[in-house]
């Protein structure tokens, strides 16, 4: 048996007996909290190999300890989307008990990211002072967005949660392929994250709650800070890197007024549709000998990034999968992507229809096709979305309001594409 395998049998059969000698359910927040402590204790033992003078022969110590935290990583993460899905884990990541003290506002936004944006400043001295280069803030994204106009005209909005983004720093190597690239991204974000633990835990930031922001089994990213009245706020960090951030700025910002999770549905259904990602790092497709394959593939696949510029990323599709053949078709030319300063939902599907309109003419692509298959993507993803909502303790009006929400879109789509 592979070590992997056996990792894998030991982890589901052996594992639901604590540390302490208590049980766990496969799946539930105390037995992703014991897989968390063992990688926790994998990553100081690595850290304790790296120092000394015996450092240089615990190379390949260190390298099998890494192999087998990220092999716990993996089942951990495994585990905790079944305790998700089997709600034995409430999705959605709040840590403050019962939720924030109060509904988040504008008013409380902005005290929230004013003490944020200090703790990140605080961060960045104590990267200096330990010879490590600082964090970017960017802005807040998501349902806050907004908030600024929000408490000019619109004071008693209200928003489910805050995202701030922050760019961290990462070095690239002249030549490396696009899966090098992101590999190196990934361990910055690593390191980085256990930098941020080791700035909590030694500059104890009074602003902070430390104890709810480290609990086990959850990002210390998603920070709960203390406001100037002594409410805890729930901040979360999305992490993005130097070349994906003007990106970022677009993809993560909703139309104001709108649900984020509606048009983020937008550009997952044309990489459903067109099998590319349309994420956080910009379009990027996965291909296997050739042939363009889901981004849960991992094996063997080759890695290329089509667009990071999220006011034209539909014109790079389309020149990325017509080459010299491109022939913009003028509703593309006039929505080549999103205005990351001024976001619209109709703007972006009139932009895919022109993307459809265009790739007709290669003859590849049927562009009636191409949106009715679009369309019931959109329709899919906006169902599953308020399913699991709704799953996970969604009240029954709030249901129905979302329901509405979701065929107001769909028709918005179906009056844009003609359908």
């Amino acid at each position: 048996m592979r070590s992997e395998e056996l990792l894998r049998q030991l982890i589901r059969e052996s594992m639901l007996r604590l540390y302490d000698g208590t049980e766990a359910e496969y799946g539930s927040t105390s037995h992703v909290e014991d897989l968390d402590r063992i990688i926790n204790e994998l990553q100081h033992l690595k850290r304790t190999l790296r120092s000394g003078p015996k450092r240089l022969q615990n190379r390949k110590e260190i390298h099998r300890i890494q192999s087998a935290i990220e092999a716990i990583r993996y089942l951990r993460n495994g585990a905790k989307r079944l305790g998700i899905r089997s709600g034995l884990i409430a999705e959605g990541g709040l840590k403050i008990p019962g939720g924030s003290d109060k509904k988040l506002n504008p008013a409380l936004v902005g005290q929230a990211i004013k003490v944020y944006e200090n703790l990140l400043g605080q961060w960045n001295s104590y990267l200096e002072s330990t010879g490590h280069d600082p964090v970017k803030p960017i802005k807040p994204v998501g349902s806050v967005s907004y908030y600024s106009q929000d408490a000019a005209d619109r004071p008693s909005a209200e928003y489910g949660d805050i995202d701030y983004l922050v760019e961290l720093p990462v070095t690239h190597r002249e030549g490396d392929d696009e899966k090098v690239r992101r590999q190196s991204e990934n361990a910055a974000k690593r390191e980085y994250e256990q930098l941020f633990v080791d700035f909590l835990n030694s500059a104890r930031p009074a602003e902070v709650d430390i104890e709810l922001t480290l609990k086990p089994g959850s990002s210390p990213y998603m920070v709960i800070v203390t406001l100037p009245g002594g409410e805890l706020v729930q901040v979360d960090t999305v992490t993005t890197y130097p070349r994906y951030a003007e990106w970022m700025k677009g993809r993560y910002t909703p139309e104001r007024g709108v649900k984020g999770y509606l048009i983020g549905n937008i550009y997952k259904s044309l990489g459903d549709h067109l099998v590319m990602s349309v994420g956080t790092q910009g379009v990027a497709i996965k291909s296997r000998e050739g042939k363009r394959v889901p981004a849960k593939f991992q094996k063997d696949v080759k890695i290329e990034n089509v667009s990071t510029d999220i006011g034209n990323f539909l014109v790079d599709i389309a020149a990325y999968l017509m080459g010299d053949t491109l022939d913009p078709h003028p509703l593309l030319v006039g929505n080549p992507g999103v205005d990351k300063d001024n976001v619209d939902m109709r703007s972006l599907v009139k932009g895919i229809k022109g993307l459809a309109l265009t790739l007709e003419t290669g003859g590849d692509y049927d562009a009636l096709d191409m949106m009715n298959a679009i369309k019931a993507h959109y329709e899919e993803n906006l169902r599953r979305n308020v399913e699991q909502k709704k799953a996970r303790g969604l009240n029954e009006k709030d249901y129905q309001k979302l329901l509405k929400m979701n065929d107001a879109a769909v028709r918005m789509m179906s009056e844009e594409f003609g359908l």
